[in-house]
């Protein structure tokens, strides 16, 4: 016999079926759902338009089946002019007499099968859950990033603040002793007191081309020298007391240096052509007529980059007689003085009036000699614009913040004036270590978020069993009166929701159906 296959699906899930009725005889076929047990009738379309297919619709007809095939035993009922109303018995034996047939094969087949109600009740949760929790996400770590940027912009412009206010006290102590040597060395010119102290060995005499000092020049600057052995008495505890400055000096215009060190004596004395009115402390110091601070500069004696803070001392009638200077290492300021420990991955750095560097990490004489001009680090030339405009503000002595781009990443420059040295202070921190919390809640976040959604599917899942499973269970009675099995069991009626209504009300149809069938 030829084979007959019908695309039909199960009455319960929806799933779709090839179904061989080539084998049979009958009017209907049946098959059970592999999926959830469930027996299915479909119309045999050999028996379409069939004389049987009289008394019983065709499977084009919209009455007596449902899509699938399956029949509508409500509509037979109806349709049938002959039954006795009052004997459904009759009519039910009339029914399954086509309908109770050998079960057919079924073979699965490929088609669109419509999302189950607990699928549909798991994803709403999940969907719920997920989404509430990413917007509390995304709105937390917005915050989060926005909070953490304003605290840090306010955090590195009040410790710019702080540290330039910290530090200018330490340059005005340091312009301070300067100026009072100054005062106490234009004293003693004015008083030219007599008497060697035995302070002789601090004195550098001057360079004559081959060494320092000779016979015929020593005598005539005896008289100098006494002077300057009181300077010495002076400078030697003034020097010791303070930990930044690490030599302090006066040089005359007659080129004879007073140091409160003996140890930097013999240093410079072993350098050749060393003459104090030439460098640049001194220079600076007569040019401007003031307290003055250099930019960084070899050092003559520690061979170190050093800054000085030098100051014209003269005499009553405006005569220069020289410049007390005190040296301090820029490896000191950066060590003691801006080492700060802020945080976000930054650094400090001085930057003095015209733009160039005093002080930053890293900084160091390179190749330059002690007779040789330091090129400092000019950040006027930067094809960096936002840059540019922070030097410029810095320049001007102003103080604030503001953001930047460098090396690929984010930056941000705090930065505030120190007018007693004419220059800036600068703090330098890291964009992305600022908001790194920020990325670490993230990470928290995504952790969360993976467990909220296991949680959120095992509870849409329960929850969708919970209601799917009783409508299964009445769907498979249903399935089972239809095929004429009415001598089955009530479903237990202990829900008080929807479903439980719904369960007692098919309860007292299968009771109704067994009254009737067994009149």
């Amino acid at each position: 016999m030829q084979a007959t296959m019908v695309i039909c699906r199960c009455k319960s899930c929806g799933k779709a079926y090839q179904v061989d009725l080539g084998d049979i005889d009958t009017r209907y076929g049946r098959f059970t759902c592999g999926q959830c047990n469930t027996v299915t009738m479909v119309e045999n379309p050999k028996f379409s338009g069939s004389a049987s297919g009289a008394d019983h619709p065709g499977p084009e007809s919209t009455t007596g089946s449902d899509d699938s095939g399956t029949p509508d035993f409500d509509a037979l009922f109806a349709e049938d002019d002959h039954a006795a109303l009052d004997d459904p018995a009759d009519l039910l034996d009339d029914a399954f007499d086509d309908a109770l047939t050998p079960q057919v094969p079924a073979k699965e087949a490929v088609s669109r099968r419509g999302m189950s109600i607990r699928s549909k009740i798991t994803l709403v949760i999940v969907l719920l859950v997920l989404g509430a929790l990413t917007a509390v996400g995304m709105i937390a770590s917005t915050e989060s990033r926005s909070a953490l940027s304003e605290q840090a912009e306010a955090h590195l412009v009040r410790v710019a603040q702080q540290k330039a206010d910290e530090y200018s006290l330490i340059f005005q102590r340091i312009n301070q002793e300067v100026e009072a040597v100054a005062d106490y060395a234009r004293e003693i010119y004015a008083t030219a007191p007599a008497g060697d102290i035995a302070l002789g060995q601090y004195m550098l005499m001057p360079w004559n081309g081959s060494t320092y000092g000779d016979p015929v020049s020593n005598p005539a600057l005896k008289s100098e020298t006494l002077i300057l052995q009181r300077v010495v008495r002076l400078l030697k505890p003034v020097v010791a007391k303070n930990p930044y400055v690490i030599l302090g000096y006066l040089g005359t215009e007659t080129n004879v240096m007073a140091l409160d060190d003996q140890a930097a004596v013999l240093s410079i004395g072993a350098t050749d052509g060393f003459v104090n009115t030439k460098r640049p402390w001194y220079v600076k110091a007569i040019t401007e007529g003031k307290t003055v601070w250099t930019a960084p500069y070899v050092d003559a004696n520690s061979k170190d980059l050093i800054v000085t803070c030098a100051t014209p001392v003269r005499s009553d009638a405006g005569n220069v007689l020289g410049v007390v200077g005190y040296d301090v290492l820029l490896s000191t300021i950066q060590k003691d003085i801006l080492t700060l420990t802020i945080g976000y991955d930054s650094y400090a750095m001085l930057v003095d009036g015209s733009g160039k560097v005093l002080v930053r990490p890293g900084i160091d004489a390179k190749d330059t000699r002690w007779n040789e001009t330091y090129d400092s680090e000019d950040l006027t030339k930067t094809d960096n614009a936002a840059f540019k405009g922070i030097i410029a503000n810095m320049m001007a002595g102003k103080s604030g913040i503001e953001s930047f781009v460098s090396d690929g990443g984010g930056r941000y420059a705090a930065y505030a004036p120190l007018d007693v040295i004419g220059a800036s202070l600068a703090i330098i921190a890291s964009q992305p270590a600022v908001v790194q919390p920020a990325k670490e809640m993230q990470t928290y976040i995504m952790i969360v978020w993976a467990v909220v959604l296991v949680i959120a599917i095992i509870i849409g899942v329960l929850i969708g069993n919970g209601i799917t499973r009783p409508i299964n269970q009445l769907t498979h009675m249903a399935d089972q009166v239809s095929q004429g099995q009415v001598d089955l069991d009530v479903l237990p009626e202990n829900r008080t929701d929807e479903i439980g209504s719904l369960t007692r009300s098919f309860n007292r149809l299968v009771i109704s159906l067994k009254m009737a069938l067994t009149r």
